[in-house]
């Protein structure tokens, strides 16, 4: 069809939509069509069809869009789709965040950028408001499209990306004690606050963590998020290291508290002068008997 922009995505530019390819409007066709529904598309004064026809170039059925005159009123682009099941009009229902009432969605906060964070439901995660894919997350998310980039076919996400994301969110919208418990916990979603770069750490979060730490080990101990991670601190003369996971390590490791008591104990360290090798061959010599 000459009329039809089927390569360029009224999406494309702008941050706020979710798609960019422009290819959505056809490709989103064949499943319908295929579960026995009807798609009219009434753009302006046309109306637009698609239909699987045989094509005897190829020998097999294709999408086609037949184009005739439809209202001459409408001034605008609708889609409707008719000849659906129950099942799956639940579906999309369930799939779209704005088909459902918002006091079935629980409990949740939204951040500025418009990304919500639903603290009842696990695992899943929206974009715009369409239902994307599940995941490893403790809580399920929509997130604003500027946030996220999908694949073409939108079933997936890089997971890396994906947590930092939330671990901004969660920054923003959560309290301090929230985020350090789930933190102890090893939760996904906050996961990424052990990377400098993805994130940075409000002190109020810091401090409660460094509190937190405190009261579980006391007030002599210092943090190693990791086995070689300890190893290194015994060997620097800290007696007491206690190995934590890496984003609770590094709330810790961001108190100014935390900071102050860990230079503390760093200077009370009896640094033990280097024996000559004349010493420690004397001091071989007197273990072992000899003369």
């Amino acid at each position: 069809v000459p009329s039809h922009d089927s390569g360029v995505s009224g999406s494309r530019g702008k941050k706020d939509n979710v798609g960019t390819h422009g290819e959505g409007i056809l490709i989103s066709n064949v499943p319908i069509l295929r579960g026995g529904a009807q798609v009219d598309i009434f753009n302006g004064e046309l109306l637009w069809q698609p239909a699987f026809e045989m094509d005897h170039n190829f020998n097999k059925e294709v999408l086609v869009i037949n184009e005739t005159q439809g209202r001459v009123d409408n001034k605008d682009y609708t889609v409707i789709i008719s000849n659906l099941d129950q099942e799956t009009i639940d579906t999309v229902i369930h799939n779209c965040l704005y088909l459902q009432d918002k006091e079935s969605l629980g409990n949740f906060a939204t951040a500025k950028c418009g990304s919500r964070v639903f603290f009842d439901m696990k695992g899943k995660l929206y974009v715009g408001g369409l239902f994307v894919c599940s995941t490893d997350l403790q809580y399920s998310y929509d997130l604003h499209p500027s946030k996220i980039k999908l694949n073409r076919d939108r079933k997936q996400v890089n997971g890396f990306d994906l947590k930092g994301v939330t671990a901004n969110i969660l920054k923003e919208v959560a309290e301090p004690k929230f985020i350090v418990e789930a933190a102890q916990k090893d939760v996904a979603d906050v996961s990424h606050m052990a990377y400098s770069w993805c994130t940075s750490i409000p002190p109020a979060v810091a401090d409660e963590a460094y509190k937190v730490f405190k009261e579980a080990y006391g007030e002599d101990d210092v943090v190693a998020d990791s086995y070689s991670d300890m190893v290194r601190l015994q060997e620097q003369g800290f007696t007491k290291p206690v190995v934590v996971n890496q984003s609770f390590a590094r709330l810790i490791s961001n108190s100014s508290d935390y900071d102050a008591k860990f230079s503390e104990l760093e200077n009370a360290i009896e640094v033990e002068e280097e024996k000559t090798p004349l010493e420690l061959l004397e001091e071989w010599k007197a273990e072992w008997g000899y003369d």
